[in-house]
């Protein structure tokens, strides 16, 4: 067809092709979509169009959850045909059955519609080209049935119920034999039934034994016409006799298109386009013939009312055809409803052991939710909160790691990093600690190059002026001190710290078990960083169980070090984090001196690997199955936990959602202002995966 492009034009007429329902609306609705999101500078990442001629809910009445609008032969037919489709930037081809069993089809739920499950169909790669969107990692075509069918449909295409061989003796049997003698059966083992399930590896009772018999394909009087001279058009005969609609009874056209979309700033978000169509009968046409001719109609008189004055061989994927047409079809009752969905925020579970904390508590899960959110939260055992307590603040509860199955568009919200190979493709938030230098920072970065996902690192989500909106800054440093002051008494009593199994539930606690094991001595605290989040943190703590205090910050720090006044205390707490390079606060040889104070370092930034750690003095984190680093040749020891709010998880979750909340729910903003956090944070991360792109 595509030929004869330049003699139509020549000849000055136009050949509209593809303008029914599938291909044809499908065209129509998702080329309007795609061209208001390029025009809108927006990108799309990810497209699915479904359609499926199913009968209405209210008369999907038999077992086989469908009846025959179009030829029963082209339905069977359609189980040998292979699916070539784009997913993940890889194309993909799926041969005849491979696309009904697991792995192949896949569940969906449409609204007034229920549970349905589709499969891919035909090439849908060649639309790349066509419909313009050379970004889409992923697009998909595909056919809706009701849940069941790609089961059933596994077994009759991989038994040899669909085979196209021509075996003239299966005419005149009756169908019970013709099925014993597609099996293979050896009349031996109970009825063909039984015999059946059992070749199959069913049970008697499951559904799909159900469909063959509701089929009639364990009948002993029935036979097999002079049509069935090939397993497929035998079992078409009972297609064509058991499927049909009863007289009153109404079809349906479900399509739905589901698009991942990204605009500046890495803002995200994901648009639905659905089509429920059910037919006028007893009275009116079929949803099928009425979506399949009236758009070929209406386009026939634009053209012969010169309203439409394209030529040569068109698809209707131009605003010249697609407009009049749709907006024709909608007053006609046959109308697309289009859906920015609301922003999916996926709570994953932390898979780092002893993490306890959350990015969300219930009360802001609540927050969210009442401002029109959608939020899944993964179920975890270790979580400081209870499943039930988000479920009841309104979030959805879903099975641990079903992150990875999120949609584009989806926030999968986590504070600690994920595994470096870890399929990351939506918008990522957590502290990924990979834009500092840090030795698995190439790994994360590449990896997130190669799977399209953004990163908004939540150490750098910053306001305007360089702050960050939300850190655990004074809850690290509240149990950094705790810690190191926790080690400092049991060292006075010959012991030490070991495991840290379990978390404190509440500052009251923690605060009376360190006054315990301080015995009453007031031991002398210098605090690195006092003026910051973490400093502040430390100094409560150390101030609430009697501690002497030294605060140092920039201008005790500004001569340079290393300072061997720090010897003096007893416990040192650092709570800064150095970007350039200084001398060191403390150096080895220092800490070997004899006769002095100090005992215990505690590092909050905790960054062993930073070339410019101003603690040179140990050389890998600690962690809360072994909390202490000695240093050699020295009586110091040195706590370096990268996660220490997670020891005070409630309290700590608590401070840091509240104030990540407020920010949370400008992350779909259109408005710049409003999203300026997110954006920094966005191109920060644009500029250090640069050179992995």
């Amino acid at each position: 067809m595509k030929t004869l492009d330049s003699i139509a034009k020549e000849a000055g007429v136009i050949m509209i092709n593809e303008c029914g329902v599938d291909p044809g609306l499908d065209h129509m609705s998702a080329q309007r979509i795609i061209d208001e999101v390029h025009n809108n500078g927006g990108k799309i990442q990810s497209f699915t169009s479904i359609c499926g001629g199913l009968p209405a809910p209210q008369d999907n009445n038999t077992p086989m959850g469908y009846k025959l609008s179009w030829s029963p032969r082209g339905v069977l037919l359609a189980s040998r045909n292979s699916a070539v489709f784009l997913e993940n930037g890889e194309v993909k081809k799926l041969n005849g059955i491979e696309l009904y069993q697991p792995g192949g089809f896949r569940p969906d739920f449409v609204e007034s519609v229920g549970d349905l499950e589709w499969y891919p169909n035909r090439d849908s790669c060649m639309y790349v080209d066509i419909y313009g969107i050379p970004e889409c990692q992923t697009y998909i075509r595909g056919t809706y049935r009701y849940k069941g069918w790609c089961k059933m449909m596994t077994k009759l295409a991989s038994s040899g119920f669909t085979s196209l061989e021509e075996v003239p003796s299966y005419v005149g049997m009756t169908f019970a034999d013709f099925t014993s003698k597609v099996l293979g059966l050896s009349g031996e083992g109970g009825s063909v039934k039984e015999q059946v399930a059992k070749k199959l590896e069913l049970e008697v009772d499951d559904d799909v034994i159900h469909r063959f018999e509701w089929l009639g394909m364990f009948d002993s009087e029935k036979k097999v016409g002079s049509s069935g001279t090939t397993a497929l058009d035998a079992v078409c005969i009972l297609f064509e006799e058991k499927m049909q609609y009863a007289e009153g009874e109404k079809d349906m056209i479900c399509m739905k298109h589901t698009f991942d979309v990204e605009y500046d700033g890495g803002r995200r978000e994901q648009i639905t386009s659905t089509l429920i169509d059910f037919g006028q009968q007893p009275d009116g046409n079929t949803s099928m013939s009425r979506t399949v001719a009236l758009p070929l109609a209406i386009a026939v008189r634009a053209v012969l009312e010169k309203r439409i004055t394209l030529t040569g061989i068109q698809r209707p994927i131009v605003p010249e055809l697609y407009n009049p047409i749709l907006d024709e079809m909608e007053t006609l009752g046959v109308k697309f409803d289009d859906v920015h969905q609301p922003l999916h925020v996926h709570l994953r579970h932390e898979v780092k052991p002893k993490e306890y904390r959350a990015a969300l508590t219930p009360e802001t899960t609540k927050t969210l939710v009442s401002a029109g959110f959608r939020v899944d939260v993964e179920r975890s055992a270790t979580r400081c909160f209870k499943d039930s307590e988000y479920e009841e603040a309104g979030a959805r509860l879903v099975e641990t790691g079903s992150w990875e199955g999120c949609p584009l568009s989806s926030v999968v919200l986590g504070l600690k990093e994920l595994p470096a190979d870890a399929v990351v493709r939506q918008n990522h938030v957590m502290f990924a600690h990979c834009f500092k230098g840090q030795d698995e920072a190439e790994g994360v970065l590449k990896n997130f190059a190669k799977n399209k996902g953004n990163l908004f690192d939540l150490e750098f989500l910053t306001d305007e002026r360089g702050r960050r909106v939300a850190a655990f800054g004074h809850a690290a440093g509240y149990v950094g001190s705790a810690l190191g002051l926790l080690e400092w008494g049991l060292k006075r009593d010959g012991g030490g710290l070991g495991e840290l199994s379990d978390p404190w539930t509440s500052n009251e606690l923690l605060i009376e078990e360190v006054k315990g094991k301080l015995g009453g001595q007031i031991p002398t605290v210098h605090i690195l960083g006092a003026l910051g989040r973490a400093g502040r943190g430390a100094a409560d703590f150390a101030e609430a169980v009697g501690a002497k205090v030294i605060k140092w910050d920039l201008e005790e720090t500004k001569p340079g070090g290393p300072f061997p006044v720090l010897l003096d205390a007893d416990v040192v707490v650092n709570c800064i984090y150095l970007s350039s390079p200084i001398p060191p606060f403390l150096t080895k040889e220092l800490v070997e001196t004899e006769g002095k104070n100090l005992r215990v370092i505690v590092d909050v930034s905790c960054d062993p690997n930073n070339p410019n750690n101003p603690l040179p003095v140990y050389n890998t984190c600690t962690t809360v199955f072994d909390p202490i680093f000695p240093i050699p040749n020295s009586k110091v020891g040195v706590i370096a936990i990268d996660h220490l709010p997670s020891l005070l998880p409630a309290a700590s979750s608590t401070a840091f959602s509240n104030d990540l909340t407020p920010h949370l729910l400008h992350l779909g903003a259109k408005d710049e202002g409003d999203y300026a956090v997110w954006k920094r944070a966005y191109n920060l991360f644009v500029e250090k995966k640069a050179p992995y792109s």
